[in-house]
């Protein structure tokens, strides 16, 4: 299962996300789920540093990716971290079984 964590700052605005785990909804290499989770985190960090030019703290491994905006950069951030937000919402409605997201 893929795990997400979005964070939310005591203001409620987005402030990163955590996304571990391989759904196993089939094999790597013909996982849909898992190329759509993956594609839309990396298009979220590459976005966030290479147009955005913020400069969050970003850790990526096999089956995970972490992405923490510094202080100071949440606003000008919110708006691909809220889309990845919501296009994983759809994703949970689709994969249910497959996709679990939480606010922390």
């Amino acid at each position: 299962m893929i795990n997400a964590d979005f964070y939310v700052g005591k203001d409620g605005v987005l402030t990163g996300f955590t996304v571990s785990g391989h759904s196993g909804y089939a094999e790597e290499g013909s996982d849909i789920v898992c190329a759509a989770v993956s594609s839309m985190a990396y298009l979220t960090a590459n976005t966030v540093t290479e147009v955005i030019k913020a400069s969050p703290e970003i850790k990526v491994e096999d089956g995970f990716i972490s992405l923490k905006v510094k202080n100071g950069e949440e606003e000008k951030c919110l708006v691909p971290l809220k889309g990845f937000y919501l296009q994983m919402k759809e994703l949970v409605k689709q994969y249910p079984e497959y996709i679990r997201i939480k606010e922390v």
